[in-house]
């Protein structure tokens, strides 16, 4: 029976496996004799496989807060409220990045910069009246 929670875990994990190709990871080289990545092969359930997604989404988001930055750089403001809040529309790569530090989630990782950069996905970013980011709609 289809349900959103599933949905959203095999959305992540897939979001994971996009952002390693797209990113050349290294582990996808280590493969077995048919090509197929070694680490893959030893996840044995999708909670693993969320596990590992949740891994590689922290060490990323670990190193993009590490990486400079211009605030509003690759960004685009749409839409400002009274309180100063306001929705941007995140532009390029180093702005999903960006967010991804902020939020602890896997929108920069790699998985749609393609999408962002061709404009065939348009993704938003909820900020406060200091510019930090509360949710990020795709």
């Amino acid at each position: 029976m289809p349900n959103a929670a599933l949905e959203a875990s095999v959305r992540h994990v897939a979001d994971w496996i996009e952002a390693a190709r797209v990113n050349n990871e290294e582990w996808l080289q280590r493969c077995d004799e048919q090509g197929r990545p070694l680490k893959l092969l030893k996840i044995g359930s999708l909670a693993q496989a969320i596990a590992e997604a949740d891994k590689a989404m922290r060490r990323f988001a670990f190193n993009a807060a590490a990486a400079p930055h211009i605030d509003g750089e690759g960004e685009e403001s749409v839409m400002t409220f009274a309180d100063g809040s306001r929705i941007v529309r995140l532009l390029t790569p180093a702005a999903l990045d960006r967010e991804s530090a902020m939020m602890g989630h896997c929108v920069g990782q790699g998985a749609y910069d393609a999408a962002v950069k061709d404009r065939s996905r348009i993704i938003y970013s909820l900020r406060d009246a200091k510019n930090k980011a509360h949710v990020t709609l795709t």
